[in-house]
């Protein structure tokens, strides 16, 4: 995560000065943002600000599934949630 590595992402973000801009993913949440972004010195941090809603139609058992089992089931949907985003913002802002 990048809590775990932020030490390391410090370094990444300290090396690339202003040829590249390092941006910071990997467990980035409301709750750790802030820190993340001081501790690294990021000035670009990657979330997901989602919600799992259900789908308007949901899919037939015996047709074949076409996502990852990593994405939501044939019957949820993945949206943003601007309540997320607008914690987010608040958080880095202090």
């Amino acid at each position: 995560t990048a809590m775990e590595g932020r030490e390391f992402l410090r370094q990444l973000v300290e090396r690339a000065a202003d040829r590249l801009e390092v941006i910071v993913a990997g467990g980035v949440r409301v709750h750790n943002a802030q820190e993340l972004a001081a501790t690294t010195g990021a000035r670009a941090l990657h979330f997901s600000a989602f919600e799992a809603r259900p789908a308007a139609r949901y899919a037939r058992p015996d047709r074949v599934r076409f996502s990852a089992s990593s994405l939501p089931c044939d019957s949820e949907r993945r949206a943003t949630e601007s309540r997320l985003v607008a914690d987010l913002r608040a958080a880095l802002q202090g």
